[in-house]
């Protein structure tokens, strides 16, 4: 996701930004790297085997989400939820509810495990 600048860091110069930004996107290729080499795993037995990318898209990530799944004609999107309530979700937004209302496909929100 692009960063946004605001008012506290708008006197940053503009180099700051651009490492931040590939910061981010080396961690999410890390993160991926992981991701598709797990499902490699417990892939390996099926008979028809999931077809993975290790593509990282830039951009909002409901939006980015909503059009990857049209693009790629997707029988379901399944993504995480953090769960958040009242303030913070209000701040933070909801990635899961946006992409649940507007996807072209079903959608299956995984929530964080709740500790007791």
């Amino acid at each position: 996701m692009p960063f946004t600048p605001n008012a506290e860091t708008r006197s940053l110069p503009e180099s700051y930004y651009f490492k931040l930004e590939n910061a981010e996107r080396d961690r999410a290729g890390v993160a991926i790297d992981r991701a598709i080499a797990r499902l490699r795993e417990s892939n390996s037995t099926r008979e028809t085997p999931l077809m993975l990318t290790d593509e990282v898209i830039v951009g909002r990530p409901d939006e980015s989400i909503i059009e990857t799944a049209k693009k790629w004609g997707a029988d379901l999107v399944a993504l995480g939820s953090h769960g958040y309530r009242g303030f913070k979700r209000f701040l933070l937004g909801s990635v899961s509810q946006a992409v649940a209302s507007h996807a072209p496909c079903s959608v299956e929100v995984v929530r964080k495990p709740t500790r007791g």
